[in-house]
């Protein structure tokens, strides 16, 4: 027990002992008792004040680092917060800066949309096909404009029982031709028949042009991009992957965050609104990446919200 003190103390306690060690033995060789006990228990005594004092030592030490690490906390939620805010502020200039540019391009959407739908009604069904098909991608251009808007002004998803499999396929029939001219091949699979997914459709799409267009930009020499599709007990989920170049981790942790990208001419803005997309279906998004083996974007969706 004496051994393991620090050395100062160490030595004042063993010469302490030693003293009223030596005392108690002339007292026992002389045969005064009283005095024997009295100087055994200042033995005790010394001994039990040090073991006190070595434990509020500990005690403090405890305490210490207790009161250290709710500091760290502190300081981490106060890092947090001012991000918060600092996004907060971004948003708001970007909600201002999206009800302009909305109202912009509705007005020429408009335009278009009107002289398609005249010219459709002149054309024979072949071609027709061709206008349907812009026609329904003007609609979702619609649809993305009022998405832009939703940074400032989120809203609720449409409820309408989807097919997961059919947006997919929809989206790779559109991203066709653009993946053809990056040399990437687009493989879709599943496993199970996929029970109707109650979801705004036009708004998972938009989050699956995204992601399937992030996997052509990281991909530039070309490559497969796998897209499964599984259902769970409650939940259906996607696999988004790809065979680029991926990502650090510090590059993941910043996803999502307003105007930041590795993009030369991009906004940051695609992930952030995935993950709004998601989010309003009470769904996650995961990401995991490893630098040169590619990239994996989860979307875990439950089946009743």
């Amino acid at each position: 027990m004496i051994l393991n003190l620090p050395p100062l103390e160490k030595r004042v306690v063993v010469t302490a002992v030693l003293i009223f060690s030596a005392l108690a033995g002339f007292h026992l060789f002389t045969h005064q008792y009283l005095e024997l006990s009295l100087w055994i228990s200042a033995i005790f005594i010394t001994i039990y004040l040090y073991e006190k004092s070595k434990q509020e030592k500990i005690n403090y030490q405890h305490a210490r680092q207790e009161w250290d690490q709710i500091t760290r906390e502190q300081e981490n939620m106060i890092l947090k917060m001012e991000t918060m805010m600092n996004d907060a502020e971004k948003l708001g200039i970007l909600g201002e800066l999206a009800a302009g540019i909305a109202h912009e391009v509705r007005n020429p959407l408009t335009t278009l949309k009107g002289f398609l739908q005249l010219m459709g009604t002149d054309l024979d069904e072949h071609k027709k096909t061709f206008v349907d098909l812009m026609l329904t991608e003007v609609d979702r251009i619609e649809m993305i404009t009022d998405e832009f808007m939703s940074v400032a002004r989120p809203h609720a998803p449409l409820n309408k029982e989807e097919n997961v499999i059919s947006l997919l396929e929809q989206v790779e029939k559109l991203l066709h031709p653009q993946a053809l001219l990056n040399n990437v091949q687009i493989v879709l699979s599943t496993n199970t028949n996929l029970v109707p997914l109650n979801c705004g459709g036009n708004q998972l799409k938009q989050v699956f042009i995204n992601l399937m267009k992030n996997a052509f930009d990281a991909m530039p020499s070309g490559g497969n991009l796998y897209i499964n599709v599984l259902q769970q007990s409650e939940s259906i989920v996607i696999h988004f992957i790809d065979e680029g170049l991926g990502m650090p981790e510090e590059v993941i942790a910043k996803l999502g965050e307003p105007f930041f990208t590795q993009k030369e001419g991009g906004h940051g803005l695609g992930i952030m609104m995935c993950r709004k997309i998601i989010d309003a279906h009470n769904g996650t998004l995961e990401i995991q990446s490893k630098v040169g083996a590619g990239t994996t974007f989860t979307i875990n969706l439950p089946i009743q919200r």
